[in-house]
Formats: C-alpha cells, sequence, structure tokens
C-alpha cells in the first residue's frame, strides 16, 4: 500500500509541475509592470461550489455513486472549461491534472484509516468508506483552492502612460534662401 501513495504523490508532483510551467520565455521576460491581473477565480469558485453541492449530496443519499459521478464530472470539468473560455488551455491542463490528482491523493491517504473490523468469533466486516470520502473531499478543496487563487488570473500588457502634451516640444531647423542673402532658423510646436 505504501508503493500506491508514493506513486500517487509523484503523479500528483508531475501533474502540477508539468502543464503550471508550460509558459514561453517571452512571457517570463516581461517585466512586472507590463502586465495587469485579472482576477477571474470566482468563476472557478462557482463551478466548485456546483460540484460541492452535488458531493453533500451524494453524502446525504447514503452514497449516492449517481450522483458522487456527476460532482466528479462537474469538479473535473468545470474549472478547466473556465480557464479555456478565458484561452488559457495551460491553465486548463494544469486545473484537469490537479482535479484528478488532487482527490485521487486525498483518497488513497483517507482510506488508510478505514479499517476492517471483526466481531468475537465473526466474520469480518465490509470497511466503511468514510475516511475515503473525506480524504477525496479534503483534496478537492485544496485543489480548488489553489486553482482559484493561483491560476485563475489573466494578464494583459498595461496601457502605455499618455504623454503630458504640455511639455512635449517638437522642434526642426528651417532655412529660407532669399535674393539678397539667407534666413536660417528654428521652427516648431510646444
Amino acid at each position: 500500500m505504501r508503493i500506491g501513495v508514493i506513486a500517487a504523490v509523484g503523479l500528483l508532483v508531475l501533474a502540477i509541475w508539468t502543464p503550471c510551467h508550460a509558459q514561453d520565455a517571452a512571457t517570463r521576460a516581461l517585466p512586472p509592470s507590463a502586465e495587469i491581473r485579472h482576477w477571474y477565480g470566482w468563476q472557478t469558485f462557482t463551478t466548485d461550489g456546483i460540484a460541492a453541492g452535488l458531493f453533500l449530496g451524494g453524502v446525504a443519499d447514503h452514497q449516492s455513486t449517481a450522483v458522487y459521478g456527476t460532482s466528479a464530472l462537474v469538479f473535473g470539468l468545470g474549472a478547466p472549461v473556465v480557464h479555456l473560455a478565458h484561452r488559457h488551455w495551460e491553465y486548463a491542463l494544469c486545473s484537469l491534472g490537479l482535479r484528478v490528482a488532487g482527490p485521487l491523493l486525498g483518497a488513497v491517504l483517507g482510506s488508510q484509516g478505514d479499517t476492517e473490523t471483526r466481531a468475537v468469533g465473526g466474520p469480518p466486516t465490509t470497511p466503511s468508506a468514510q475516511y475515503t470520502t473525506i480524504g477525496a473531499a479534503i483534496g478537492g478543496v485544496a485543489v480548488s483552492l489553489l486553482d482559484g487563487l493561483v491560476l485563475a488570473y489573466d494578464q494583459a500588457p498595461a496601457p502605455a502612460p499618455q504623454r503630458n502634451q504640455l511639455i512635449e516640444v517638437e522642434a526642426f531647423p528651417s532655412l529660407a534662401l532669399l535674393p539678397h542673402g539667407a534666413l536660417l532658423g528654428l521652427s516648431g510646436s510646444l
């Protein structure tokens, strides 16, 4: 079982690291003042809220697999679709990887608490999935917070500063040749 936990942690690290660092070098080379960040995390939190409501509905419905499946579908695809709508395919891939690996890792870790009980002299009972469910929920909340607070930003170029027209000087030399001489001058505007 320890190999499964180690493999799950390794997959989570790989899922987090790879797509999130897919930005090109030109974007990273810009100075921080050259971009304005706009947060759209409320949209990812909205899809996660719908998924959480469905998850709690599954718990209330005595571990309903149909409701859990719908919750998982909304949780897994909701925020990546929001990232795609904002034209951030790399964030969508990162979000999808996090949303698969986070609850899975939480469920694997939580399942370590689900034990099989045996009555004295009786057959073993089936272990409950209580801690597995709690672990998946904790993993989902952690991923939702990470996605909404770290990934959900649009970055746009900062507008160029406006020029002060009062101190702008345009000047150019002028030369006029006349029959009895020449005029040399400087003309322009402020």
